[in-house]
Formats: C-alpha cells, structure tokens, sequence
C-alpha cells in the first residue's frame, strides 16, 4: 500500500514544461497505535539516489560514486535536514489528525506524505512544486508564484490559513526550492554527470497468447533508461485502448520495463501494432507480430504426403498379389 501511496504523491502535480534536469524528494510518516515511522527517498531525475529513515537516523547514499566523491561533510549536512523534517512532519501530523478525523476517523493508520521538487530548465529557469497528502489524498500544495499555500480539500481551508498566516512560511518554502535543492542538484549532476545522464535504448517483444478462447497481444519493452517512455497498440493508424493498467516497474540494474496487453480478433492479426517513443532513439519504433513459423506447417504438409504414399503403396501392393492368386 505504502508504495502505490508513494506513486500516487509523486504524480500530484506535474511539471508544465519538460525539465532538462530534477531533484525531487518524496517524504512520507506513518502513524499507528504501534507508533510512528519516517522516510525520505531522493531522486534525481529518474535516478534513487539516496535514503533516510527513523530507523537508521542518518541519509544513505545509494550510488557507489556518490559514496566515493562526495564529501562525507555533505551527507552530514543532509542527514541535518532529514531530521529537521522529520521535527517538521511529525507535528505536523498532529494538527491534521484534529482537521482530518472527520474524514477518516481517529483510529488510524495515519499517512502523510509530501512531494518536493526543484526543476532546472533548458533554458536556464527554475522551476518547482511541493504537494501534501493525507492517507493517499492530496489536500494542499504550495503555489510558488504567489507565495500561497492553496487548498484543495475543504477540510485543508484552516490549514492553508494558519500556514500562509505564519510569518517567512512561503519564503522559506520558495528558498528552499529555488536555491538550496538547486544547488544540490548541481553538486550531483557536476560529480555524476555521464551516469545520470545515460540512456539506454529499450529492448522491445511483441507476442500472442491464446487466453480463455481470446487472443491476447502482448508488448514487452525491458532494459530502457530514463524512466519516461511511450508505449502504445495501434490498429490501422487509431491508437487502441489497453485493458490493463500500464505501469513502469524498475529493474534491479536501474533500467525499467513495462509491458501492455490488447484482446483482439484473430483474423485481424496483421491490421496491429506495438509503437515505442523513448529518449534514447529518434522517432517512434514500430514493431509487429512476428511472421507463424511456416516450417511447421511444412513438415506436416510432408508427413501427410508421406502417409498418403505409404497407403497407397499398400494399396497397390495388396491388388497385385491379389491377381497372382
């Protein structure tokens, strides 16, 4: 539940431009009667880069050149911050639990997450968001440009009004967006340039399976690097409606994979297939079905002829004997 809690936060407000580079950091605390736990996860653009917890009460580096090139001053300092937020975080849960228990109770599990990000564009601007949920429900993000905390759930109007009420509130939020992440995100891309920056071109398989008397078409696309990809069943030029959920899963060697099924007609066979739009190559790859293995059909069209021969043969033989007698 915590993970598909963790996508739906990361999702909240998307960037309205394409960011060349981002530094986004997901917080989330979860309370229950058996106490309370707390983690920050960090990424830069799609790239984990590193990690703290209640439980360990440090930040973790998780790429062996971060371990090897960055100053251990640095993760000190960011260390610092994790607990700080986590100060910040586990009051703040508090005063939402007495706004919010209306709407789920006061029993719990209680989950609040943030969503804070900074995003350094082509063109030398910056940009960024932060959002907050509660129990998987966005209620709240900070607008940035008018120095507001904006509310998106009724319950949430008291908290918006008592934050933006504070005093430095906004500009410490703003600050921290557009002058220390950003300073961040370029400290890790000055010493990971090349490794944060790699591409790697996806490796694409597309199938059939008979499945409960429908034939079900499969694209496989495994092994691409960044993250974002395109992935699509086209039918005679119209895109063509999945029935599953497409969902980018990571593999253990940083690279993801993704894979999207379509029902279809079995004599349409030849009208499908699977378009690819990735980073690492120029335009969209288009891959069909495979041919059927004619082989097959071959070697039964010769056994047959063979039997047919051997039968006639034992015909033949049989008449023959059959007039010497």
């Amino acid at each position: 539940m915590l993970g598909r809690l963790l996508l739906l936060v990361c999702l909240l407000v998307p960037s309205v431009r394409p960011a060349a580079h981002t530094l986004h950091y997901a917080f989330t605390l979860v309370s229950n009667s058996a106490g309370q736990s707390y983690f920050v996860v960090a990424f830069v653009d799609d790239a984990q880069i590193g990690r703290y917890s209640s439980d360990t009460q440090k930040v973790e580096p998780l790429l062996d050149w971060m371990k090897e090139r960055l100053e251990p001053q640095h993760w000190e300092t960011m260390t610092s911050w994790g607990k700080h937020y986590q100060n910040c975080h586990t009051k703040d849960m508090g005063f939402f639990i007495d706004r919010f228990n209306n709407t789920y109770g006061d029993r719990g599990p209680f989950i609040y997450q943030v969503n804070f990000a900074c995003e350094v564009h082509e063109d030398g601007g910056v940009s960024g968001h932060e959002a907050f949920a509660f129990n998987g429900n966005e209620f709240m993000f900070f607008d940035k440009g008018n120095m507001r905390f904006v509310p998106v759930r009724r319950e949430a109007e008291v908290i918006a009004q008592v934050w933006n009420g504070q005093q430095f509130s906004a500009i410490k939020h703003k600050n921290h967006m557009e002058q220390d992440c950003v300073q961040w995100m370029a400290l890790y891309l000055r010493y990971g340039k090349g490794r944060l920056e790699k591409k790697v071109q996806p490796t694409v398989k597309v199938f059939s399976r008979e499945s409960d008397g429908a034939t079900k078409l499969h694209c496989w696309v495994y092994g691409f690097y960044p993250r974002d990809v395109d992935v699509r069943w086209v039918r005679n030029g119209t895109e063509e409606d999945s029935e599953e959920h497409k969902e980018i899963l990571p593999n253990p060697d940083g690279t993801y994979q993704i894979r999207i099924t379509l029902t279809m007609q079995p004599a349409d066979v030849d009208s499908y297939s699977c378009h690819v739009d990735h980073s690492s190559v120029n335009g969209t790859q288009i891959y069909k079905l495979p041919e059927p293995d004619k082989r097959g059909h071959v070697i039964v069209i010769a056994c047959v002829a063979v039997v047919f021969i051997m039968a006639v043969a034992v015909v033949v033989a049989a008449v023959l004997k059959f007039k010497r007698r």
